[in-house]
C-alpha cells in the first residue's frame, strides 16, 4: 500500500463510520415516525367510530321519542275520529234529508262536525256556539306579520 493511502485510511474509516451512524439514526427516526403516524391514524379512527356511535344512539333515541309521540297522536286522532264518525254515520243514516243539499244538516250532525274541527286545533269555538277556523297567511307559514307604520316602525 502506498504511504499516502495509509495516511488517509484512518480518516476515511472515521468518515465512513460517521456517515453510517448518521444513516442508521436517520433510518431509526423514519421507523419511529411511521409507527407514530400509524398510532395517530388508529386513535383518530377510534375517536371517529365512537363519535359516530354516539350520533347513532342519539338519533335512535330521538327517532324512538318521535315515534312514540306520533303513535300517541295517531291513537288520539283515531279515538276522536271513531267517536265523531259514529255520530256522523248515525245521523246520516237516521235523517233522509241529508241526501238533499237544499235541506241542510241536523243540529247533532253540525255539532259533531264542529267538534271534529275543534279537535284538530285549527278552529276555536265562538260565543254563539259555532266555530271560527284560522286561515293560513298568504306566505304559507300560517303566521301574520304586524308592522308599525308610524315613525317608530320596525
Amino acid at each position: 500500500m502506498s504511504p499516502i493511502l495509509l495516511r488517509f485510511l484512518p480518516h476515511g474509516l472515521v468518515a465512513v463510520a460517521v456517515i453510517g451512524a448518521y444513516l442508521w439514526i436517520d433510518h431509526r427516526g423514519y421507523e419511529r415516525a411511521t409507527r407514530d403516524r400509524e398510532f395517530e391514524r388508529q386513535v383518530t379512527a377510534l375517536m371517529l367510530t365512537r363519535a359516530a356511535r354516539d350520533v347513532e344512539q342519539n338519533l335512535g333515541a330521538s327517532m324512538a321519542k318521535r315515534d312514540e309521540e306520533y303513535a300517541a297522536q295517531r291513537r288520539s286522532i283515531e279515538t276522536v275520529r271513531t267517536t265523531h264518525q259514529s255520530i256522523i254515520t248515525k245521523e246520516i243514516g237516521r235523517d233522509a234529508r241529508l241526501s238533499d243539499p237544499a235541506l241542510g244538516i241536523t243540529d247533532e250532525l253540525r255539532e259533531a262536525l264542529n267538534a271534529a274541527r275543534r279537535e284538530t286545533g285549527a278552529c276555536a269555538p265562538t260565543a254563539a256556539g259555532g266555530i271560527r277556523c284560522a286561515l293560513p297567511a298568504p306566505d304559507g307559514t300560517g303566521r301574520e306579520e304586524h308592522r308599525r307604520t308610524d315613525a317608530g316602525g320596525l
